[in-house]
């Protein structure tokens, strides 16, 4: 009898075989399973992340990080993960601050919990413009604080990522999920964790903030 992981951490990555070994160790620290969806790389991310212990999920074609994200989660809740961590694979995220989401998480009996990165030095100041600006569009918008709307760190029971599921593609897939839970009135929170930036050119990028704007106000006025 196969038992079913309680946490399991997905990581969609695209050429990150520089960083993806130490990220999958390190989350396998606080994870019971590691789903590494390699999004089409040319390098050798997914053969990295399986020397280091996790399960891969190689893309034929590069969909994006919301495909890649939405795959892995899909696995996740295949195998009957009572937990969903979703990390970044580019080693901006802390796997160690993991537990403080999932503490929060169990805790409150919350549905999803968002690691919220401080808009300090460490964050470009393009970047850290752009996020507190998406920020406070979401509250005028939705009348609900979120103040990392763009986090890839987050963690969710099962049941909530039926709600959550997103359709984007791309990086969408934050403002997304933030959305949904608005929409569904689901019960969350924010902790805050670490604010690291290794590229400064990697991530979202001007135009896809500005398709964040484009996509609150459609979600705003139209149903998911």
């Amino acid at each position: 009898m196969i038992i079913p992981p309680e946490t399991a951490a997905v990581i969609p990555a695209y050429n990150e075989s520089e960083r993806i070994g130490r990220v999958v160790r390190e989350v396998r620290k606080y994870a019971d399973k590691v789903i590494v969806v390699d999004d089409a790389s040319t390098d050798e991310t997914s053969e990295i992340a399986a020397d280091n212990g996790a399960e891969t999920i190689i893309l034929e074609k590069n969909r994006g990080v919301g495909f890649a994200t939405r795959a892995g989660c899909d696995r996740a809740l295949k195998i009957g993960a009572g937990y969903i961590i979703t990390i970044d694979a580019d080693g901006q995220h802390e796997p160690s601050e993991i537990p403080l989401l999932l503490n929060e998480l169990r805790s409150k009996n919350l549905d999803i919990v968002f690691g919220s990165r401080k808009r300090n030095d460490e964050m470009p100041l393009i970047k850290r413009i752009g996020n507190a600006a998406l920020a406070s569009l979401f509250f005028l918008l939705y009348k609900t604080r979120i103040e990392d709307t763009q986090t890839g760190f987050h963690a969710f029971r099962r049941e909530a990522y039926k709600m959550l599921r997103w359709i984007s593609d791309g990086y969408a897939l934050a403002t997304e999920m933030s959305v949904r839970v608005v929409e569904y009135k689901m019960k969350f929170t924010e902790v805050r964790v670490s604010t690291i930036y290794y590229g400064k050119k990697k991530g979202m990028m001007i135009r896809d903030g500005l398709k964040a704007v484009c996509l609150m106000l459609f979600w705003k006025f139209k149903c998911l």
